[in-house]
């Protein structure tokens, strides 16, 4: 199969004017709809770092969410195993659960997610959150961390408190007590020279190493979001330092605090209006399309059909005869067939006895320009030469298609140009060459 008709058998279906208007509508619905829907809401979409839980305002992941979908200082990174991560005065803490209901959420140290006490723990420091965004929620319990503790000879009770030993020495141990335990003391005799840590757990179901992987319980202090989403919109923060406030993202434009009904409304109307504008243009166009595909299918046809008769007739298609060989082919024009415009029509023989009929123009100004009463007449004749000499082109790549010929026909004669000069496929005074290849 030639290149360029394996491409026409690929293209084809791509051809159907209707398949072409559903692309042409779903490109102009899409472009319509949300070329209408404001930017920045678009932007605040929430997201999610693998684990289902969905990452909105306050909240913003670096890298993945513009700065202005959160709350300054609420920057999230995601870690590998697809938890949220939140930092909190130079230490890492995973998020494992955030309710946004109640301006909650639950976090961990990961250096405390062992699953076992023969694991070594990683030093860590005091916990602290500060207290303008984040601060404990309340009805926790405090829990002191002694690394570097000597146990190899303590009592029962000194091990049940042994969570691990520690990277720093593997041979000593980390041991947990609740600040209000009252076997605290036992630690002044294991753990002489220790580092102490503070830290906290939400409570001690399961023991203090079950407490220390659940975490604990964080509050969080940002703008009120509630009225913004339940109007409809998405909650972000203005940085531009005039501003640099609360910012409600709407579909229509950004609001203060939230989507106005009205507005919603309006912005529900336009949806509408463009929906229906697209549906009313698709209709139109595959109208359109129907009629121009019936019309190109006639053109292709009728042009498929012209380019059979060339590849068929070639011969006699591109042949030019000197006026001896025309002379030859009708006995000196003998058998005269009948009178036709511009001259008289003769029976003549090619040398392989077919019969054709020749046409002897008469070349003289007054019969040529017979029918030419204007300006507008000659014009329109110049073009039909033109192009008639753009169909009878040797090559024929150079002639041009069905199409192209409407065109060149309804457009300006200044448009046009002449057609390069066919080749002679041969010389004058020798009919039989010049018909033959």
């Amino acid at each position: 199969m030639k290149p360029i008709t394996l491409m026409s058998t690929l293209l084809k279906p791509f051809c159907s004017p209707l398949l072409q208007s559903y692309i042409i509508f779903f490109s102009l619905l899409t472009t319509l709809t949300f070329s209408s829907v404001d930017p920045k809401f678009q932007a605040c979409e929430p997201k999610t770092c693998g684990n289902g839980q969905n990452i909105s305002y306050p909240f913003y992941i670096q890298g993945t969410q513009e700065p202005f979908c959160g709350n300054p200082g609420f920057e999230l990174s995601c870690g590998k195993n697809g938890f949220p991560i939140l930092n909190l005065i130079n230490t890492n803490y995973t998020i494992h659960q955030i309710f946004y209901n109640n301006n909650t959420l639950r976090v961990s140290n990961p250096v405390f997610s062992q699953s076992n006490t023969t694991a070594c723990i990683a030093p860590t420091q005091n916990i602290t959150v500060g207290e303008y965004r984040f601060r404990f929620a309340p009805n926790q319990r405090d829990l002191l961390l002694f690394y570097g503790c000597d146990i190899t000879s303590a009592g029962e009770e000194m091990q049940e408190h042994r969570i691990g030993c520690s990277t720093e020495n593997r041979t000593s141990s980390v041991v947990a007590f609740y600040r209000e335990d009252q076997n605290l003391s036992l630690m002044r005799e294991n753990c002489k020279g220790s580092r102490l840590v503070n830290t906290v757990v939400e409570d001690g179901k399961g023991g203090i190493q079950e407490a220390l992987k659940k975490g604990f319980i964080l509050n969080w202090n940002a703008s009120n979001c509630s009225e913004c989403t339940n109007s409809g919109g998405r909650c972000g923060f203005d940085l531009d330092p005039d501003t640099y406030a609360f910012r409600c993202y709407c579909p229509d434009r950004v609001h203060a605090v939230k989507c106005g009904s009205r507005e919603r409304e309006i912005t529900h109307h336009k949806l509408v209006v463009i929906v229906a504008t697209a549906l009313g243009v698709a209709l139109l166009m595959i109208v359109i399309y129907y009629f121009r595909g019936r019309l190109w299918k006639e053109e292709c046809k009728a042009h498929q059909e012209f380019e059979a008769f060339l590849r068929n007739h070639g011969p006699l298609a591109v042949r030019r005869y000197s006026y001896l060989d025309i002379k030859k082919m009708t006995s000196s024009f003998v058998e005269k067939l009948g009178q036709g415009g511009y001259g008289v029509v003769y029976k003549g023989k090619l040398h392989d006895e077919s019969i054709v009929a020749v046409k002897r123009i008469e070349a003289n100004e007054e019969l040529a320009l017979r029918n030419i009463t204007n300006e507008s007449d000659r014009e329109r004749m110049r073009k039909m030469v033109i192009v008639s000499l753009w169909c009878i082109q040797t090559n024929q790549s150079d002639r041009p298609t069905m199409r192209t010929v409407v065109e060149m026909l309804e457009g300006r004669i200044e448009n046009l140009t002449m057609p390069p000069k066919p080749f002679l496929s041969s010389p004058s005074g020798s009919m039989r060459h010049s018909s033959t290849d």
